[in-house]
C-alpha cells in the first residue's frame, strides 16, 4: 500500500517496544482512529496504490509502532510461519482474533508490519496489510484493540477483556 519511511519504535511515553510492554490507552486509540481511516479508505479505492490510501496507510503504520506493537526484542519469524498464516485466513482469521488476548494482538500486529517491512526490503509485491484488509483480520484486529481501550481501567490497556462468545 505505501512505501515505509523511518518508523519511531517507542511510545509517547519514551520507553521502547518490548514484547509484553504495557500499551497506553491513547496510543490504542490513536491505532485504531487511524486503522479505521485505513479500512475506510480501502473500502472506497481498493487496496491498489492510492496517493490518500499511501497517507492513510502511513498514518497507520507510524500509529502502531508509536504503540509499541512492534516489539524490538520479538523475533516473529515462528509466528509469521505458523500462526499469522491462520489469523489471515478468511476463517478462523477474524473469529481468533476476536478473542486475542493483548499478547496476541501484539503479535499479530508486530508479524504483519515486519513482514511488510521485509517484502518492501526485498521488492515483493505480497502485502500482509492488504490480505488482512481483504481477510477480515484488520477490521476485527481493530474492533478487538478497541475492545481493549474501552474497558481500560486507567492509561494503559489491561490483561483480559474476554472474548467473542464469552
Amino acid at each position: 500500500m505505501s512505501r515505509r519511511g523511518r518508523l519511531q519504535y517507542d511510545s509517547a511515553d519514551g520507553r521502547p517496544a518490548t514484547f509484553g510492554c504495557r500499551i497506553l490507552r491513547s496510543d490504542a486509540a490513536r491505532v485504531v482512529e487511524t486503522g479505521r481511516a485505513l479500512v475506510e479508505s480501502c473500502r472506497l479505492r481498493g487496496t491498489e496504490y492510492d496517493e490518500a490510501t499511501v497517507v492513510d496507510f502511513r498514518e497507520f503504520h507510524e500509529a502502531i509502532y508509536g504503540a509499541r506493537f512492534v516489539p524490538v526484542d520479538l523475533n516473529g519469524s515462528q509466528f509469521a510461519q505458523g500462526p499469522l498464516k491462520l489469523f489471515l485466513d478468511r476463517e478462523p482469521g477474524p473469529r481468533m482474533a476476536a478473542s486475542s488476548n493483548l499478547a496476541t494482538l501484539q503479535m499479530v500486529m508486530h508479524s504483519m508490519a515486519r513482514s511488510y517491512r521485509w517484502q518492501s526490503d526485498e521488492g515483493r509485491d505480497v502485502d500482509t496489510f492488504d490480505t488482512a484488509y481483504s481477510s477480515g483480520l484488520l477490521e476485527a484486529w481493530l474492533d478487538r484493540l478497541q475492545t481493549y481501550g474501552e474497558n481500560a481501567d486507567g492509561d494503559e490497556l489491561g490483561e483480559d477483556v474476554g472474548g467473542a462468545g464469552e
